[in-house]
């Protein structure tokens, strides 16, 4: 089964952003220094709301050059520098936010995201655990707490966590709560927290895509089907998710669409091989030896070395009594790397052929 997305480190960056902005917004202008240390903080800030980190970083800089103890431009430089990924510097920029100021949960919440990308989980979790303790009303730091948790080893911590993020926070907290169900084993919780997230949030791909997966290894082929759809709805150019979606429906025997879906691929992708073997398959499977056979010689066109194309290519070949062609596919199996059993049944349909068309 696919492994399920984790709380990846640009989500936690996007909480950043979303602290940092709130912050600067929030901040009041009376109880920030004024004169051009102000006007360099100001600029930092407008640069930050448009996505500009690295010239924010600089505009924080200058305004800390000229006001070494401005807290506020201190706080944006380490959150700057989280966005740019440079988590070293933003160690120091918020140990010094917090030596100014002691009780900032904002800094204490960005400095365990930047120890987080550092690897160092265990003063990530020190320094989450103060923001909370500091009132930081914010879902997103018992998100991040918790997947620290987890990466020490702490799955109980872990969940009394997001359980508590439950309200605030419902697609992240049940995907969290998902992925520790998965680590346990237990797939029965698995779906059940995944069918949560995709209520919280139909909109997302990723827990549609899992749910696929886990009802077609239950063998419930309707409901993998519906769920494939949907991720696909949302994704349509994600690698291989054609390939489940088509397969769960010819599986349940509805090979017209799967049909569909394949010739799509093909006329978006005219280089993918295995997108026209399985055009090719369908075709097939619906009685249409004729398109099925170009379908076959198109993939070979494009990958001669493909063994399961060349192989169908025979078959439709033999079936539709071109012997001459046949024999020539099929010597043109043998010369591939092909399984022995295969190599053998093979070979006995080459004999057969060659006898029957007396070229031995």
């Amino acid at each position: 089964m696919p492994s399920f997305y984790p709380i990846t480190p640009a989500r936690l960056i996007r909480l950043v952003a979303s602290v940092a902005l709130l912050f600067a917004c929030a901040s009041s202008p009376n109880k920030l220094p004024q004169g051009p240390a102000r006007q360099h903080y100001d600029r930092a800030v407008a640069f930050y709301a448009k996505g500009s980190y690295q010239r924010a970083i600089e505009s924080y800089q200058l305004a800390i050059q000229t006001r070494p103890d401005f807290t506020e431009a201190h706080f944006g430089l380490g959150v700057s520098f989280i966005q740019t990924e440079f988590f070293r510097g933003a160690v120091l920029a918020l140990r010094r936010v917090i030596e100014l100021r002691p009780i900032y949960p904002e800094a204490h919440f960005n400095l365990g995201i930047a120890y987080h990308r550092l690897d160092q989980h265990a003063d990530a979790i020190r320094h989450y655990g103060i923001a909370r303790s500091q009132q930081l009303d914010l879902a997103d730091v018992d998100l991040s707490l918790g997947q620290a948790y987890e990466m020490v080893g702490r799955p109980d911590s872990a969940q009394t966590l997001y359980l508590a993020a439950l309200e605030q926070e419902p697609f992240e907290a049940n995907v969290a709560l998902a992925r520790l169900a998965r680590g346990e084993n237990d797939t029965t919780a698995y779906a059940s927290f995944l069918e949560a997230a995709s209520t919280a949030d139909s909109t997302r791909f990723e827990p549609w895509l899992e749910l696929g997966a886990i009802y077609e290894q239950r063998r419930q082929l309707d409901a993998a089907a519906r769920a494939y759809q949907r991720a696909w709805s949302l994704r349509e150019n994600h690698p291989g998710l054609i390939d489940k979606l088509a397969g769960v429906l010819a599986q349940s025997g509805e090979y017209a669409r799967p049909r569909d879906l394949y010739a799509r691929v093909t006329e978006r992708d005219s280089s993918d091989s295995r997108a026209f073997y399985n055009l090719g398959v369908m075709l097939d499977a619906l009685g249409d030896g004729e398109q099925a056979l170009v379908a076959y010689e198109k993939a070979l066109s494009i990958a001669p070395h493909f063994a399961d194309g060349r192989l169908n290519h025979a078959i439709n070949l033999f079936e539709m009594k071109r012997f001459e062609e046949a024999l020539d596919s099929y010597e043109a199996l043998l010369a591939l790397e092909i399984d022995a059993d295969r190599r053998q049944q093979v070979t006995q349909i080459v004999n057969q052929l060659r006898t029957a068309l007396g070229k031995d």
